[in-house]
């Protein structure tokens, strides 16, 4: 296990341009994917101001997860859909359209590797951190090429807009970037992680 000084000193960094940064209304930052300023990241993450997604970011979601779910139908393995992940990656999760039963089969592996990769440890991220990380993270989902289904990147947005944060531990696996991290959030959404 390692711990990150890069969570450190974003906060910090986060902490010290929103102290010089001009106070304006808390008109909400308009999120599209594509135009996310570090000014923006501090209005949300250090002052709370609200999020908002942009109606032609939800259309590339919600196209982006129509393509995905039409490969899957034609048997196209998709990671993280129809197959696993991982070492779980040559897994069938299911076979032809998302029926009920195949969404079922789905979510339950899905929500089980939430579980499985929720390993990162350490002590807490602080809340800047924890916004900051959310805000990019929602932004990134909205360029719309994730297949990502449209109820998270709102998840997010809500997440952010009522001041619910996950925990995050600030240490993690060497290799695994932050997915032992993040899957705490995806935790925090499914209502079996910890929130502040």
């Amino acid at each position: 296990m390692i711990c990150d000084p890069r969570w450190r000193v974003l906060s910090f960094a986060l902490l010290a341009v929103a102290l010089v940064a001009p106070v304006r209304a808390q008109q909400a930052v308009q999120l599209d994917g594509r135009n996310l300023t570090t000014e923006q990241i501090v209005e949300v993450a250090a002052k709370n101001v609200p999020v908002a997604i942009a109606p032609a970011a939800i259309e590339r979601m919600s196209h982006a997860l129509s393509v995905l779910l039409l490969a899957a139908e034609k048997g196209i393995p998709i990671y993280g859909l129809n197959h696993g992940v991982g070492q779980n990656k040559d897994k069938t999760i299911f076979k032809g359209p998302l029926t009920p039963e195949a969404r079922k089969a789905s979510e339950r592996f899905n929500a089980n590797n939430l579980r499985a990769t929720s390993a990162g440890a350490g002590p807490d991220a602080p809340e800047i951190t924890v916004r900051a990380a959310m805000l990019i993270r929602l932004n990134t989902m909205l360029v719309g090429r994730t297949g990502a289904q449209i109820q998270v990147a709102e998840l997010y947005r809500d997440f952010l807009n009522h001041r619910i944060h996950p925990v995050l531990p600030t240490r993690a696996s060497v290799g695994e970037a932050d997915i032992t991290i993040h899957a705490h959030v995806g935790l925090a959404m499914m209502g079996e992680g910890e929130v502040v």
